[in-house]
């Protein structure tokens, strides 16, 4: 760079030469110093872009500088520049190595001079206690002009003896990654020593040897992958220039451990001046034996782990077991010290090479009121790990953990914060009752593991200490041990000897968890650490001073004496020895020597505690203060803290704690403060003392007991002084609105610590409103019994008279309190907690939220009735009045005043109700939804009360929060109980709807469970169901309402199974059901789902007595009686349904019947559900299978209770005729079979099997279709009767129903044409156990599956170059043949077809070359198998056998042979010949069995393809001859086709005949059937209704007379309601007496359709046909399904009646009319604009094309439309115009409609014979006109033309169909 564009103002007294190098935060120059011209070296670092820990880093490398050690450069000193510091180096003219070797190769001398000099080097600093940590050809300056090198580069160097690696997983790592020692990358468990260095050391000889690096890669994970696991290339393979012993000296310095390594510098440079003496004395350098000079020189405990080879091995394979399994605890036990955590540390390096996590957490005895602070700690470990991930990496993680979280994020981040640094802002979190609050704190952590714990990428969670964990992180541990999946591995580490009560004991809170876990199927492993032996301790000595066993025995026998064989009291006694001058190492012997006696008479403490307390006390006065008041703190401690609290600057503090860390009882936490001290003289120079606090410098004690003795050190008198201290530095510190984010635990517990009552008064109320905030955290996170203890102290603190002087925050704190100590189980401290509260309570609304808790409380403890007690009591005292025991006046009366509440309004209108804010109002709701539950379950009668009355009370007040629910539940009593189902549904959509008004996520699940359960199944099919179930399932969990989520995914799998899915996959789900269901502990739920589950069982063919529920599932005899007991209602009646509906499928009606009894007394279990109408249907179809055989009174009581169950039936089908219809239709067949109907029956069943098929109801359109059979088989016809139960069996068998296809085939055999095939399950489909049996072992079924493979594709092969491909291929792969041929005899010679090999992928086909001409196989063998037809199998062909001097053998030394023939028929078409020269005996006899099958297979196949191929020849001659007798062919068609044309219309004619005369049958006979009770009933009416005056008149005049009955009658007259009966009675008359009238106009309807009694021509009044038509059709003119009802315009003109069949005319509207309607249900556009249920009839004044033109232009609220115009076309003619809105007809499809069965509709749909009837009875019987006219895209006109009086045939003759159309 030119020196004028350098900033020289910025370097006041240097000048700069050049710029060396520059990024974000530093510059790098060459300079000249201006006073005395001396070259220097100028390192400034920025402050705009520095931290304080790179101003730390600085002034530790000027530190280490101005040490003056050899081979490192010196510092002329450490100035500032404005807001810049700047280090100054020399500049004695070196260059880097890596910029030195850039583009030369150094000679093998230079490389050993270089690298003796480096040794030297790193000799000198390692003297000085210094670990350089980056050495690298960067940091190594060389001048090549005095060949003097120096180190650079300190920046992360550490002066201390020995350090604990801070860091388990490169966080930010420190070092440059290609050159780092594995244990440097932290995924090691051992410390960090001066070996590192040796290792970076080995990764720069490996460069400079090579010009390349042992690793690379541009992933850093995978670097640090290679330096844990990847062994280098040794340079002399690589160069075999290199001297083999130099490569092996950096292999040794490369050793992945570390005492593999050399163990001192002087051992480095010792072997290589061996090196170099021997290249200058010979030119060569001779291999000898390394390392023989290293002895290490500074005191050093050997890292290594002894004796615990077993309990890793143990670890191990617990871990390899989590990939696969479930659940695994692994509890390790041992006193403090023994070396557990270092035990489980081991597991982190081989984690690590499987792709894994390793993450720990510690819980802290001291910190127990902190809850989830071990995880805490792990997870801000795990954060460290995924900030160091690539970005790509990073955003996969970030993206698996949005969608595994969903909106729960912030529920983690509010309890790791660092979780926060990942996640980013998350939304926030909806609030919930505590107990749901937890379980989504559990499902949210649970989904949160889910991420990184799996099989690909375990994690291994270790928790330390837990016997000093929260009770929240213990729950936790359960919790997520019945959630997990495989990949996590948690492992728990228990310190036995400090615990308060003994491992052993029951009561202890682990071992209870522990016995929890295991009880619900995890496992739990235990490794109970014993201390170690004495030849362990032997070899660690040993070890540590590089002695013989026998010179360390001694020294180990009085190690074991003093210590006990615990490994860290060891570390801790031999560091005291070395400490005391007791161990030294001598220079003359080179060796490390001790005296035992002198260690004896020392008398050295056998405490551990005592040990280090003692060394404690050695340190100065003040560095002691510093470490006593720092054990105050905590384990971890930051130095602000500790400066404030020691009432010194943090200089002073940092240089006093220096003396701790040196000593090793405390290291540093983060990477700067090891060095504050450093920055704080630099602040104090410059006069920003005031400024210090913003640093960040944290440590933290190296172990538990040295943390201990420190704390033991202080007095009990002084530790509440500091306590105090503390608490009140770090609560004025931390401002107020973040205190509770940051630290208010450590806030809280310090102040508790240290507060005296007597001597704080004042600060009392501060106090306890800090634990109530404390507390108030703690619940939030689901830890309970920490929130309870904080709450309990804010009492105490506050003290009796907290009533008087602190109301508001006294029941605050009672409040919180009797809250936490129900949710932690303890009831009776509950009632102790909510009694103060009850009485001292200024009003009924402060005590509300005790109540709800006491309600609660009784409700876990299963006493619902006390618990309807209270809220019935504290109801009365907000105003509602509920009756306790009310009857079903009491709730008819309740429904009325409802009705009146709302008066005209409809529930749509309550959505705009004001929000309830009356207080009193808003705490009734609540108590009231706190009993709704307990009503449920113990007292349903009263839940109807309790529902009204909040709906009562939202109408009055306005919405809350809770109307919601009150609204569904309404919705389900309407639709369930009243059976008022558009009203029902209604109130379902206003809950909904209310829902997200109010944002009540927590009652989501619920709420959408009942709509979509229980509410709008009545309208809705069953399939739409499915996907909001699953909605609200996800919803629960999410909200942890666990209870709604199983309920919701419950009633998902049972309308999964009503609904006709394929069974296997029902099972499926319900299966993966019952696993959620047992781990969220839903086990009644559970039950319930398992019953369905063994009925699906049964149907699959999984029990052993179908209509049992006795299987894997559910065992009735060990589940029915408990169910009893508890009374289960609900699953009561799941039960006796399930056996209802097998019982009937499987034919044992009388069995059926019982249970269908015991299911109707258990109704009220199942309000509202889908079950309900299938219990209806099945029990209808039962009692109807046993009118067969039942005595006529027997049978008129059972068709009494189907005729009632049908009258429901059909109710429901008028609301949801896509579940219910098709029912409805098969119950009155099975009546009109009964009753002898035939022809009904005949109708009713296709009609039923028509629609269940249309509505996707598989197995009910199968039992339709079953039901036919049986009805058509009872007839004698059997012909039908095969017809349908095919249809039957196909039905079951895409049902899945394996065990119903089974009874049919084998009770029906004779049905069935063709012996019953087997039914196989479709993929995915379990097979059944009687169809599959699997007896042969694996090698059996092996060859089985290959022989059938292999078979197949050498059959399915015809073409003779692909079938010899195939067989080649197949050959080779089975018989394990390294080479095939496959010779043909082709008349008498042997020619090669084909050849393939292992070495080519591809087969050679041949053309056919002679065996004589070939080398590469043996002839002779060939020739033989040929001659003797016999098979030849030798396994080592060259030494055995008659053909060991063949030439091919003896060629190639032949091992193992095999020739087999292949023969069809007696005949030999060639031979298959295989060899294999890699192996002996690779042909077997089994094999030659399975080539001899395949050759069978083969020859038929090479027989069909050698014939193909002439076969091939002469087809071509035979085609010409074909080509010429299929044009005599075409002629004989043309005229077939005309015969079928006539056969088609004479067809056509006798079908519409035939159908005609069934059709007026039976509506004639339903008309006469009905006319004649109906006009009984309808004149008598009349009479009942003046005899029921007569008798209301007459009981009034008694009750005015005699108003003191006797007892008798008046409890008669409270029984029957009798109030109630006199108001209702005649209301039900006139209900009557309406629907009387209609069916008599519905009967004269279908008398005029029929006109039965009009055989000849008549006179008529079409429109008298026409309005008849349109009431029959009149259903289908209604909305369903989403379409809007279809408006009929009727335009009649003045008609005269005309001479015509009547009966064939309104076929003709008829025909038309349906054409019409089906074509608007299929079009999309239409809106329906009115609430009208039926189609609406109108007159038009305009046109029907002014009519349907306007609808054109409406846009999207066009409505369907048909209008009817009749009109006198001419004198002797009328016409009807039928025209529909409709999609049109193209041109194309409109001259075909007329044609005899052309249909545009789907198979199964249509005939195509409507229009062509319709067509043949207007031409051809009244010689009238059909025409069609229709614009695609606005509708279809008919216009129908007849004349007044019949025309003769012959005049319209000669006519075709397609030529009237435009007529």
């Amino acid at each position: 760079m030119i020196e004028s564009q350098i900033p020289t103002q910025a370097l006041n007294g240097f000048r700069i030469i050049d710029q060396l190098s520059k990024n974000s935060r530093s510059s790098v120059y060459r300079t000249i110093r201006s006073r005395d011209n001396l070259p220097a070296i100028v390192k400034m670092l920025h402050s705009e872009g520095a931290s304080a820990a790179d101003f730390s880093r600085y002034k530790q490398e000027y530190e280490i500088y101005r040490l003056n050690l050899d081979g490192v450069v010196q510092t002329y000193g450490l100035h500032k520049y404005n807001q810049a510091i700047a280090l100054i180096l020399e500049d004695f003219g070196g260059e880097s190595l890596k910029q030195f070797t850039k583009n030369r190769t150094l000679t093998q001398a230079e490389f050993l001079n270089l690298a003796i000099q480096i040794a030297e080097v790193l000799g000198s600093i390692h003297s000085a206690n210094i670990i350089h940590k980056d050495i690298n050809p960067e940091h190594i300056l060389f001048n090549p002009e005095t060949e003097e090198v120096k180190l650079i580069g300190f920046s992360i160097a550490t002066i201390v003896s020995q350090e604990n690696s801070p860091l388990k997983n490169p966080k930010p790592l420190e070092g440059t990654l290609a050159y780092m020692s594995p244990e440097q990358t932290g995924r090691m468990n051992r410390t960090l020593d001066y070996r590192t260095d040796f290792y970076s050391l080995g990764v720069t000889l490996y460069e400079l040897l090579l010009n390349q690096l042992p690793f690379t890669s541009p992933d850093p994970m995978e670097l640090v992958h290679s330096h844990l696991a990847k062994q280098p290339i040794p340079p002399h393979q690589i160069d075999p220039s290199i001297p083999k012993v130099v490569s092996d000296l950096v292999m040794k310095l490369l050793s992945k451990t570390a005492e593999d390594r050399y163990q001192s510098a002087w051992g480095i440079q010792a072997d290589l001046v061996i090196c170099l003496m021997q290249l200058e004395a010979t030119g060569e350098i001779e291999d000898f034996i390394l390392g023989e000079n290293d002895i290490c020189r500074k005191f050093n405990i050997s890292p290594k782990f002894y004796g615990r080879q077993s309990q890793i091995k143990t670890l191990w394979s617990a871990f390899e077991r989590t990939l696969t399994s479930q659940r695994e605890v692994m509890l390790v036990v041992g006193e403090s010290g023994i070396g557990k955590t270092s035990l489980v540390q081991q597991l982190e390096a081989p984690i690590a090479k499987r792709n894994g996590y390793f993450i720990s957490g510690k819980f802290d005895k001291n910190e127990q009121d902190i809850p989830y602070m071990g995880w805490i700690r792990a997870f801000e470990e795990l954060v460290g790990h995924l900030l160091m991930e690539p970005d790509d990496r990073l955003n996969r993680w970030q993206e698996q953990l949005r969608i595994a979280l969903g909106n729960n994020g912030q529920v983690i981040v509010d309890v790791i914060p660092e979780m926060g640094l990942i996640l980013g802002q998350q939304p926030p979190i909806t609030h919930l009752p505590p107990g749901e609050a937890e379980t989504r704190f559990h499902l949210t952590f649970k989904n949160l593991l889910k991420v990184f714990a799996n099989p690909h990428h375990p994690l291994t969670l270790f928790l330390d200490d837990i016997q000093w964990a929260d009770a929240g992180s213990l729950r936790l541990i359960e919790r997520l041990m019945t959630l997990a999946d495989p990949g996590l591995f948690l492992i728990l580490s228990y310190r036995q000897v400090e615990s308060s009560v003994s491992f052993k004991d029951t009561e202890t809170p682990v071992l209870e968890l522990l016995t929890q876990i295991e009880k619900t199927g995890g496992i739990v492993n235990r490794i109970e650490l014993e201390p170690l032996k004495l030849a362990s301790i032997n070899q660690l000595v040993a070890d540590s001073f590089q002695c013989s066993l026998r010179q360390a025995g001694p020294l180990a026998a009085l190690v074991v004496d003093k210590t006990g064989g615990n490994p860290f009291f060891i570390q801790e006694f031999l560091t005291a020895l070395y400490d005391d001058g007791l161990i030294e190492f001598d220079n003359k012997s080179l060796a490390w020597q001790w005296s035992i006696e002198k260690i004896k008479k020392r008398g050295i403490t056998d405490n551990v505690v005592q040990l280090l307390a003692g060394k404690i006390r050695k340190l100065g006065e003040r560095e002691q203060s510093v470490l006593k008041l720092a054990a105050c703190i905590g384990k971890g401690f930051d130095l602000q803290t500790l400066a404030a609290i020691s009432n010194q600057s943090v200089k002073e503090t940092a240089a006093n704690l220096r003396a701790g860390v040196t000593q090793g009882f405390v290291v540093p936490a983060t990477e700067s403060a090891d060095w504050s001290v450093a920055i704080a003289e630099w602040k104090a120079g410059s006069h920003e003392e005031a400024n210090l606090d913003s640093l960040s410098a944290h440590y933290k004690f190296v172990h538990d007991r040295i943390h201990a003795a420190a704390y033991s050190l202080i007095s009990d008198s002084a530790k509440s002084a500091v306590h105090w201290s503390i608490g009140q530095y770090w609560l004025n510190q931390t401002k107020s609105d973040r205190r509770e984010d940051e630290i208010l635990f450590d806030i809280v517990n310090q102040l508790n610590k240290g507060i005296s009552p007597s001597e704080f008064p004042g600060e009392l109320e501060k106090i306890a409103q800090l634990n109530l905030s404390a507390g108030q955290k703690a619940k939030r996170s689901a830890a309970y019994e920490t929130a309870l203890n904080y709450l309990n102290q804010g009492i105490q603190f506050l003290g009796k008279d907290g009533w008087q002087t602190h109301y508001d925050l006294t029941l605050a704190l009672y409040q919180e309190a009797t809250e936490a100590a129900y949710l932690c189980g303890d009831f009776q401290q509950m009632t102790t907690l909510a009694n103060p509260v009850i009485q001292a309570s200024k009003t009924l609304l402060d005590a509300i939220k005790i109540y709800e808790f006491t309600i609660q409380s009784y409700m876990a403890q299963a006493q619902q009735l006390e618990a309807l007690q209270i809220g019935v009591k504290i109801a009365q005292q907000l105003g509602i009045d509920l009756i306790a025991h009310p009857t079903r006046a009491d709730i008819q009366r309740q429904r009325e005043k409802n009705q009146a509440a709302m008066g005209d309004k409809d529930p749509t209108d309550l959505l705009a109700l004001p929000v309830m804010m009356e207080p009193e109002k808003l705490a009734a709701m609540r108590i009231l939804s706190s009993l709704v539950s307990a009503a449920y379950q113990a007292a349903p009668s009263l839940l109807p009360l309790i529902v009204f009355e909040q709906v009562n009370l939202s109408i009055q007040s306005g919405n809350s929060p809770w109307s919601a629910f009150a609204y569904a539940t309404y919705g389900v009593i309407l639709s369930g109980v009243f059976w008022e189902i558009e009203l029902g549904y209604k109130f379902g959509q206003l809950a909904l709807n209310l829902l997200s008004q109010f944002g009540a996520g927590q009652a989501n699940a619920k709420i959408l469970t009942m709509v979509e359960g229980l509410i709008n199944p009545w309208t809705r099919h069953l399939k739409e169901t499915l996907i909001p179930l699953q909605k609200a399932e996800r919803s629960g969990i999410e909200n942890g309402d666990l209870e709604w989520a199983s309920y919701a995914a419950k009633n998902r799998c049972q309308n999964l199974y009503f609904s006709g899915k394929e069974l296997h996959e029902v099972e499926r789900e319900m299966a993966s059901l019952s696993y959620s269901l047992s781990q969220w502990q839903q086990m009644t739920v559970m039950q319930w789902n398992e019953i369905y589950r063994q009925a699906v069982l049964n149907l699959l063919g999984r029990s052993e007595n179908p209509y049992q529920l006795v299987g894997e599932a559910y065992n009735r005899e060990q589940a029915l009686s408990l169910m009893i007991t508890a009374n289960d209602r609900n699953g009561l009646h799941d039960y006796f349904v399930n056996q209802l509906m097998l019982c009937y499928w499987f034919e044992n009606y009388a069995e059926a019947l019982v249970n269908a009894e015991q299911a109707q007394n258990y109704l009220d279990g199942a309000i509202a559900l889908p079950v309900v109408g299938l219990f209806y249907w099945y029990d209808s179809l039962t009692r109807m299978a046993l009118c067969d055989r039942a005595k006529e009174p027997d049978r008129q009581i059972l068709l009494k209770k189907v005729a009632t169950n049908h009258k429901r039936l059909k109710k429901w089908a008028a609301h949801a005729p896509m579940n219910y219809l098709h029912k409805c239709y098969l119950v009155q067949a099975e009546k009109d079979r009964v009753f002898g109907h035939k022809l009904q029956a005949m109708d009713g069943y296709d009609q039923a099997i028509q629609l269940a098929t249309e509505q996707e109801y598989v197995q009910e359109a199968a039992l339709a279709n079953e039901l036919a059979a049986k009805f058509y088989l009872g007839l004698g016809k059997l012909t039908q009767a095969k017809a349908y139960m095919q249809e039957a069996r196909e039905g079951y068998k895409k049902w899945g129903a394996i065990a119903k296809v089974q009874q049919l085939e084998s009770t029906y055999s004779h049905l069935f044409p063709v012996a019953p095939e087997q039914f196989h399950p479709t993929k995915g489909q379990k097979p059944s156990p009687e169809v599959v049996s699997v007896s042969r072992e694996s090698s059996d079924r092996l060859d089985l599956t290959t022989v059938l493979k292999a078979s197949q594709a050498i059959a399915s092969e015809i073409v003779l170059d692909k079938l010899l491909a195939t067989l080649m291929k197949t050959a080779i792969e089975n018989a394990g043949a390294e080479k095939a041929f496959l010779i043909l005899d082709v008349d008498g010679k042997l020619l090669i077809s084909a050849s393939a090999s292992t070495d080519a992928d591809a087969v050679t086909v041949e053309q056919s070359i002679d065996i004589e001409t070939c080398s590469d196989l043996p002839v002779a063998i060939v020739k033989y198998v040929a001659r003797t037809g016999s098979n030849l199998v030798l396994s080592d062909a060259a030494c055995e056998g008659a053909f060991t001097k063949e030439p091919y053998v003896m060629a190639h030394q032949l091992k193992s042979l095999l020739c087999t023939p292949i023969v069809n028929g007696g005949k030999t078409l060639g031979f298959l010949y295989l060899e294999n020269n890699l192996t002996r005996g690779a042909f077997t006899k089994d094999r030659l069995e399975i080539l001899k099958i395949l050759s069978s297979q083969a020859a038929i196949a090479l027989e069909n393809a050698l014939l193909y191929a002439n076969l091939e020849a002469k087809v071509q001659e035979r085609t010409q001859a074909l080509n010429q007798a299929n044009d005599a062919l075409n002629e004989k068609n043309l005229r077939l086709s005309q015969t079928l044309e006539t056969l088609k219309q004479t067809q056509a004619q006798l079908i519409q005949t035939e159908k005609m005369s069934s059709l007026g049958q039976m509506v004639a006979g339903i008309a006469h059937e009905i006319n004649n009770p109906v006009s009984f009933i309808y004149g008598n009416i009349n009479h009942a209704e003046e005899y029921l005056d007569d008798l209301f008149n007459l009981v009034s005049l008694y009750q005015q007379h005699y108003p003191d009955s006797k007892p008798e009658i008046q409890a008669a007259i409270k029984d029957m309601d009798l109030e109630f009966l006199l108001e209702d009675l005649p209301r039900l008359l006139s209900s009557l007496k309406t629907g009387a009238d209609r069916i008599r106009q519905i009967v004269l309807g279908l008398r005029n359709f029929s006109r039965l009694d009009e055989s000849a021509m008549k006179e008529v009044d079409l429109h008298e046909g026409i309005d008849s038509t349109l009431l029959i059709l009149q259903s289908r003119l209604t909305s369903k399904n989403g379409h809007p009802a279809i408006e009929v315009i009727k335009e009649y003109g003045n008609l005269p009646k005309i001479t015509c069949y009547a009966s064939q005319v309104n076929q003709v509207v008829m025909n038309i009319l349906n054409n019409a309607i089906d074509a608007m249900d299929g079009c999309e556009g239409f809106v329906e604009e009115s609430n009208e249920e039926g189609p609406a009839y109108s007159s038009s004044s305009g046109t029907a094309a002014d009519v349907m033109l306007s609808d054109l232009h409406r846009g999207k609220t066009r409505l369907p439309r048909i209008i009817l115009r009749t009109e006198v076309s001419d004198r002797d003619w009328v016409q009807v115009r039928i025209a529909d809105n409709g999609p049109g007809i193209s041109e194309q499809v409109r001259l075909k409609i007329f044609d005899p069965f052309f249909t545009t509709k789907p198979v199964g749909k249509g005939t195509g014979l409507g229009l062509s009837i319709a067509y043949s009875i207007v031409v051809e019987k009244h010689g009238g006109k059909l025409r069609c006219i229709s614009t695609p895209g606005e509708g279809t006109e008919f216009i129908m033309s007849l004349p007044l009086t019949p025309r003769s045939p012959g005049e319209i003759e000669g006519k075709k169909p397609s030529d009237r159309v435009m007529e």
